[in-house]
């Protein structure tokens, strides 16, 4: 891994920080800059576009050469809630589902749907579970209340698990939610 800052394909900028080990030096990264912390690039911004075949190239030849003999799985992690806090900012996203809720729906969707779009390719290749996931627990109660994670991200995942299920009525699917 290099150690310079760097921007990733959804527009998020991450800084890399090193940290002494009993085995040496290691790496880690936290977000730096969010493309949509200003509401006005919110209207023109474009996600990354997940129907790029070269995102399927690892999946295509571990389904071709390993299907028959392992459990297959495609992950879309950072599902909905993480990948949109990392475009807006954790406090702004939190701020946006209590106080506005029609953005923070629209910028709740734009993850969604790419996951979406990635999940059910993989459906289709042939995985045998999706693996999805937005950490929202914390040490000792989710990071949101219940009631706002039944508004925000029930409805999206009963339609994420209901598209991949048409898809394959066998498709396992695995929701990491992190902390208690």
């Amino acid at each position: 891994m290099d150690n310079k800052p760097y921007v990733d394909e959804w527009g998020v900028g991450w800084k890399v920080h090193p940290y002494e080990t009993p085995f040496g030096q290691g790496h880690y990264t936290e977000i730096d800059s969010h493309p949509l912390a200003d509401e006005a690039a919110i209207a023109s911004y474009r996600p990354p576009d997940p129907n790029r075949p070269e995102l399927y190239l690892d999946s295509e030849r571990t389904i071709r050469d390993f299907k028959d003999e392992y459990w297959i799985v495609g992950v879309t992690v950072t599902t909905i809630f993480e990948t949109a806090w990392a475009l807006r900012g954790l406090e702004q996203m939190m701020l946006d589902m209590a106080m506005d809720p029609d953005l923070a729906n629209h910028i709740l969707d734009i993850p969604f749907h790419y996951h979406l779009a990635a999940a059910k390719k993989l459906v289709e290749m042939g995985v045998d579970m999706i693996w999805t996931g937005d950490d929202m627990g914390a040490q000792h109660k989710m990071l949101i209340s219940p009631k706002m994670w039944r508004t925000y991200f029930k409805p999206r995942m009963a339609a994420f698990i209901s598209e991949l299920k048409a898809l394959n009525p066998d498709v396992k699917v695995a929701y990491h939610s992190d902390g208690n």
